[in-house]
């Protein structure tokens, strides 16, 4: 067995910035694009001529959009089809959340190796339509970085990790997808997110760094805020999210309460913290001649197609 190579400083130095605070993330991000090669910059005049739709633009102000079941085929698709993942894959759940049982939520299901072109998830993460929503948002061609299905079951105790509000480190800004595979109410733990102006305000009241997570009294100790909002409703119900920008919290399934299991998509750009540059997308293997050079470039991550 070969030797894992070691960590280059620039590897090193992306893992130090993404937990910091907002000033040291920004500058690596302004450094990283300053130094990137010119043909990326194709990636940045792609965004510059999208313009989409009212009905699926993400607001810089909000950091995320709200669409209710029904709103997309594929969405409603793939809701039922991650259902059956989940019906057909007992054993293996049973087996990952006793390797995890610290951690009895967020437990993903989805086995990327055994994911096709025509998957629904897939589809919804390739419709036009939103992609002009992410790349218009992010302000370049993002990179699809990874599709999982999350279940989430009910702990006894009190929240920690992603259970407790947090903002992601992966990257400046960013989009995911987050799709109700099933019915989620209240009491099922549902995706709850402070919108970006009252998010930042709360960055900086906190001095946040990107390793923090507050209780839900600390957020709520900090004048100017703006109530959350929870992804709530029947299965097809999904929201665009920015969870760098955005704080949010989830998975909180009280006892007695049915499991969660959501569908998530994650949009990053070239330049985050954990996509050196010239790495390939995880689903590159997936794009074929039918995809537009668009869909291409946001599978592999390649700006080839779009000069």
């Amino acid at each position: 067995m070969s030797a894992s190579r070691p960590p280059t400083f620039s590897s090193r130095l992306a893992k130090y910035v993404r937990g910091r605070g907002d000033g040291a993330r920004r500058a690596y991000i302004v450094g990283r694009r300053l130094l990137a090669p010119k043909s990326y910059w194709a990636r940045r005049r792609v965004a510059t001529s999208v313009s989409p739709a009212a009905g699926v633009a993400v607001r810089d102000d909000d950091g995320y959009r709200l669409f209710h079941a029904g709103a997309f085929p594929e969405a409603d698709a793939a809701a039922q089809r991650c259902v059956s993942l989940a019906g057909k894959s007992e054993d293996v759940l049973r087996e990952r959340r006793k390797a995890h049982a610290d951690k009895q939520f967020l437990v993903n299901l989805l086995d990327l190796s055994t994911l096709t072109a025509d998957h629904p998830l897939l589809l919804l993460a390739l419709r036009p339509d939103l992609l002009d929503a992410v790349i218009a948002y992010i302000g370049t061609v993002p990179i699809l970085r990874s599709l999982q299905v999350f279940y989430s079951g009910a702990v006894d105790r009190e929240p920690i990790s992603s259970q407790l509000y947090h903002c992601d480190a992966d990257d400046v800004r960013q989009l995911k997808i987050f799709l109700l595979c099933s019915e989620v109410g209240n009491d099922n733990g549902p995706l709850t997110i402070l919108d970006a102006a009252s998010s930042d305000r709360v960055r900086r009241a906190t001095h946040y760094t990107y390793i923090d997570r507050l209780d839900d009294e600390q957020v709520a100790a900090i004048g100017g805020v703006k109530p959350p909002v929870e992804l709530v409703g029947p299965p097809g119900t999904m929201c665009l999210v920015d969870t760098s920008r955005c704080f949010h919290y989830g998975s909180r399934v009280r006892a007695g309460a049915g499991p969660r299991l959501v569908a998530m998509a994650q949009y990053l750009s070239p330049f985050a913290f954990v996509a050196p540059h010239g790495t390939r997308g995880a689903l590159a293997h997936l794009a074929n001649g039918a995809h537009t050079s668009l869909q291409r470039a946001v599978l592999t991550g390649d700006h080839g197609d779009l000069w």
